[in-house]
């Protein structure tokens, strides 16, 4: 009889084990999912075109991705140190600063930078155009640190904060994206404006943990697979469509 106990106990041990076992994600289950880092700075046109094109990508590939917010400086540190899988998009040429991600090489989408006023207006001929004046930019955005060192610069931990910032004459220059247009309207603010041309536009690509080098490289392929035909653009126009609309309907609420 004490045997037979044994037995059982011994069996049903081994029946946890298993249960346990199974449970547990395999590697297949794991590399079929990608959580990206996003940074928490909205609207953003570019954003929301990336969601909507590495989604499509990736589902291409058999992959489910993920979008995890965190402030914009913060977001590539996760990426980076492999909290997330890797980052939605930025500007291209930023694995010196974060050698563990990798460029995925194909162009997600274009950036244009635009300088808002409220009280200038004059023709912008690149950044060295704004030296000697007083600029507010979005907390770590890694291009205008670039661009304006040595210039009066301070950042801000909102489009808000800067917007209010500005037409409470305490800055001369808030540099953002098509996107701050959309938080003009909703907070009223009717005297600021962006300058023309764009003080630059750039190109934004994706960027993944160099551990999913294979990933890269066949989300490489299908992105290059999408922009040929032409179901990248499609995506593209679609989202700059949804976008503009978004910010007219908060316009229109606030009348």
């Amino acid at each position: 009889m004490e045997n037979e106990k044994i037995e059982m106990s011994y069996f049903y041990k081994i029946i946890m084990v298993l249960m346990l076992i199974a449970s547990l994600p395999t590697q297949g289950d794991t590399s079929n999912n990608i959580t990206l880092s996003q940074g928490k700075l909205e609207p953003v046109l570019f954003k929301l075109t990336a969601r909507r094109v590495l989604t499509e990508a990736y589902a291409g590939i058999g992959v489910s991705v993920l979008f995890d917010t965190f402030p914009e400086q913060r977001s590539l540190v996760a990426a980076n140190t492999g909290v997330t899988d890797g980052e939605l998009i930025r500007i291209g040429g930023l694995q010196d600063k974060y050698p563990n991600l990798i460029q995925v090489p194909v162009l997600i989408s274009k950036n244009e930078i635009l300088v808002y006023s409220k009280h200038h207006n004059f023709k912008i001929e690149g950044w060295q155009s704004l030296r000697g004046y007083n600029i507010n930019y979005p907390f770590g955005s890694q291009l205008v640190q670039l661009h304006t060192q040595g210039m009066n610069t301070e950042s801000v931990t909102s489009i808000d904060q800067g917007l209010i910032k500005l037409n409470a004459g305490r800055s001369d220059f808030f540099i953002g994206t098509l996107g701050f247009q959309c938080s003009i309207r909703r907070l009223n603010l009717t005297d600021i404006k962006a300058l023309n041309p764009p003080v630059d536009t750039v190109n934004m690509f994706h960027y993944l943990h160099k551990q999913h080098k294979d990933i890269a490289e066949k989300l490489e392929k299908e992105l290059v697979r999408m922009q040929e035909s032409g179901e990248m653009e499609s995506i593209q126009k679609q989202a700059r469509k949804d976008f503009l609309d978004q910010c007219n309907n908060v316009n229109k609420s606030n009348e």
